[in-house]
């Protein structure tokens, strides 16, 4: 995707463009509709109504229950409400497992719950990040991403079932797959977290899914609000621009990560082709929408990571070496360190992620920017 300036941006797994129609009806519901959706009074009836109508949208998109569906502020905040509000419901037998390929979301929270006498386990994953769990036992909870936000790696879904035997509660991080995969397998899980911003939404909204028979303790105290599950005003018009996101994203996704998939190929290709020495550490049969790579020069060496990024910076192409909330401050990945790769080799990482309307010239442009760029470092 190039934008207004000529850039080509290709972060896409951080963060995306909102969708016009989305902004559109974010900017009329912020207009129209002002109330809040607490007040009993006409504007904040209207308010309500409108939310209970998104989430019935919502849980029929999902093939869900309307009950089972909770708007929050961020994917994040999903991520935290479920392994805190599991810790404060099970205290003190809470246990934990997952992986360090996981979000800082996911892995900070543990750590965060490890202080206060939380057990947690991190499974062992493969080179694509998948991760071995043979180890599980209940009771606990056991939080994975459907798709590895780094790496693009396809959480198996037959995983959720064998989970299900072992007596353990799922939660799935399903930021990286809502709207990109085919999401009906992991639907499944007791809880699940999604994000609007990844799905040409607006920021600022994110969704938790509490599957019924299910419990946890609020987060967030000091309102009734998301029926008692998560207090604080509701974002109207957010809700409102969530849901047509989620609408558009699941009605084109199959065709789009068909286009996709075309671009990704193509990629890989012209690395081949170009720059053969460098590694891929997305499989195959990963998602398309994220390519991740570790650079190596001609001769052997490995890349300055940072100052490919920044090459392609000055060359008008954004890319990254991972997750938005690290990659900031040009630390190594802390997914290529869980599937066992050097701190040389993490800093060498990058990660190519690609929007909807992704063509296959702009992998062209990237990939003969990078070989110019790596051409100054040998």
């Amino acid at each position: 995707m190039q934008n207004k300036t000529g850039r080509l941006f290709l972060d896409h797994a951080s963060t995306t463009w909102m969708d016009e129609e989305v902004r559109a009806e974010i900017d009329r519901v912020t207009m129209e509709i002002g109330g809040n959706p607490s007040s009993i009074h006409e504007e904040g009836r209207r308010a309500r109504f409108l939310i209970e109508e998104s989430r019935e949208t919502v849980a029929g998109l999902l093939g869900l229950r309307p009950s089972e569906v909770v708007f929050t502020g961020s994917a994040t905040e999903s991520i935290n409400s479920v392994l805190q509000g599991y810790y404060w419901l099970t205290t003190p037998l809470a246990t934990f497992y997952s992986t360090l390929a996981e979000h800082h979301a996911t892995t900070e929270t543990i750590e965060f719950l490890g202080d206060y006498g939380a057990r947690f386990h991190w499974l062992p994953v493969d080179k694509w990040g998948t991760p071995d769990i043979d180890s599980v036992t209940g009771p606990a909870l056991v939080s994975l991403m459907a798709v590895n936000n780094e790496l693009g790696t396809i959480l198996p879904s037959g995983f959720l079932q064998e989970l299900k035997k072992k007596q353990v509660k799922i939660h799935i991080d399903g930021v990286q797959g809502l709207g990109k995969i085919d999401m009906t397998p992991y639907l499944s899980a007791d809880f699940l977290s999604f994000s609007g911003h990844k799905i040409r939404g607006p920021r600022g909204v994110g969704l938790m899914i509490i599957r019924q028979g299910n419990e946890l303790k609020p987060l967030l105290h000091g309102g009734s609000q998301e029926r008692n599950r998560r207090s604080g005003t509701e974002a109207t018009a957010l809700i409102a621009g969530f849901t047509l996101a989620l609408k558009k994203a699941l009605k084109d996704r199959a065709p789009v990560s068909d286009q996709i998939r075309s671009v990704n190929q193509h990629l890989r290709s012209l690395l081949q082709d170009r720059l053969p020495s460098i590694r891929v550490n997305s499989p195959e049969t990963g998602s398309p929408w994220i390519l991740n790579l570790t650079l190596f020069l001609p001769d052997g060496r490995l890349a300055d990571g940072e100052a490919v990024i920044m090459g392609l910076d000055s060359a008008g192409i954004s890319v990254s070496n991972g997750s938005a909330c690290s990659s900031g401050s040009f630390e190594p990945s802390h997914v290529l360190f869980a599937i066992g790769q050097s701190t040389e080799e993490a800093r060498s990482g990058l990660r190519i992620s690609f929007g909807h309307d992704q063509s296959l010239s702009d992998v062209q442009r990237f990939v003969e920017a990078l070989y110019t760029v790596l051409s100054r470092q040998f």
